[in-house]
C-alpha cells in the first residue's frame, strides 16, 4: 500500500513514520513524506497513491480547501485528515467532503491503530470505487422476475 504522508511539521512526520514502523504488521506499507500541498499534489500526479494522510495545517494550503485540492487531483485516493483541531463539526464537514476518516493527532494510540484507520480507510475507497455507477442501468429482482403474479399479489386477491 502507497500512503503519502502530507504534514509540515519534521517532529509529527517523524512520530506517524515511527508509529507505523512500530506496528504489528506494517508490511507492504510505503510512506512518503512531502511537506506542502503542491508536493502532494505534483507525487499524486506522478505516481498511483493509495491513502492521503492530510494535515490541514500547511504553508501552501489551510483547512478543508486541502481535502478538495487532493480530491481534484486524485478523486479515488483515500484521504485521511490529520490534524491538532479536536472540532465535531470541521470532522463532519471533512467526511462530507470525501475525508474516509478524521484523526486529531495524538488521539491514536499506538501504530496498529493509526494502521488499522488506514486501511480502513483504503477498504472503504476500494468499496466506494466499485460500486455499480449511477448512470449505468442495475438489473433489479423485480425486472428479472417472469410476468406472472407474485405470491405476494395472490395473497393479496385470495384475502
Amino acid at each position: 500500500m502507497q500512503l503519502l504522508l502530507v504534514e509540515d511539521s519534521k517532529f509529527d512526520a517523524r512520530l506517524i513514520e515511527t508509529f507505523l514502523s512500530m506496528a504489528e504488521f506494517p508490511r507492504g506499507l510505503e510512506v512518503q513524506h512531502v511537506s506542502r500541498l503542491s508536493e502532494a499534489r505534483q507525487a499524486l500526479e506522478q505516481q498511483s497513491i493509495d491513502c492521503v494522510l492530510l494535515d490541514l495545517g500547511l504553508p501552501d494550503g489551510e483547512g478543508l480547501g486541502n481535502i478538495e485540492a487532493i480530491t481534484q487531483v486524485s478523486p479515488d485516493t483515500a484521504i485521511i485528515v490529520l490534524t491538532g483541531l479536536k472540532n465535531d463539526t470541521i470532522a463532519t464537514t471533512a467526511l462530507q467532503q470525501g475525508a474516509q476518516d478524521y484523526i486529531v493527532k495524538g488521539d491514536y494510540e499506538d501504530g496498529d491503530a493509526l494502521l488499522r484507520t488506514i486501511r480502513y480507510a483504503d477498504g472503504r475507497r476500494r468499496s466506494r470505487n466499485h460500486r455499480p455507477s449511477a448512470g449505468r442501468p442495475r438489473t433489479s429482482f423485480a425486472a428479472s422476475s417472469p410476468p406472472y403474479p407474485t405470491a405476494w399479489s395472490r395473497c393479496a386477491r385470495a384475502g
